[in-house]
């Protein structure tokens, strides 16, 4: 549910904020997806669209991108990526520090 709208406005905007995570940002000079922790703040766009594209509340919204954030910390735990197709792999450095490998 999250995956799915996280890509569509990845696609179409290039520019995805996941509230209270960070925000996944295409780079022109790089060609690749970057992410940064800094952008966290909740600007509507990822909850409306996945309202949208599965025609439920922004109470169940939420609760399904918590669960998404949630799982993504599991993955990190386990010094696992998480990947997104046509996005790239979240990961967790040694430092504890998110970014994301842009291979797709």
């Amino acid at each position: 549910m999250v995956v799915k709208a996280l890509k569509a406005l990845y696609d179409k905007e290039h520019r995805v904020i996941i509230p209270d995570f960070g925000a996944v940002i295409y780079d022109d000079i790089s060609d690749e997806p970057n992410f940064n922790t800094l952008l966290n703040f909740d600007d509507g766009k990822l909850i409306s669209k996945i309202c949208e594209q599965n025609d439920v509340d922004e109470a169940v919204a939420r609760e399904e991108l918590q669960k998404f954030i949630q799982k993504l910390e599991a993955k990190f735990a386990k010094y696992e990526a998480y990947r997104i197709t046509g996005v790239g792999y979240f990961q967790r450095d040694d430092d504890g520090n998110i970014y994301l490998n842009a291979k797709k």
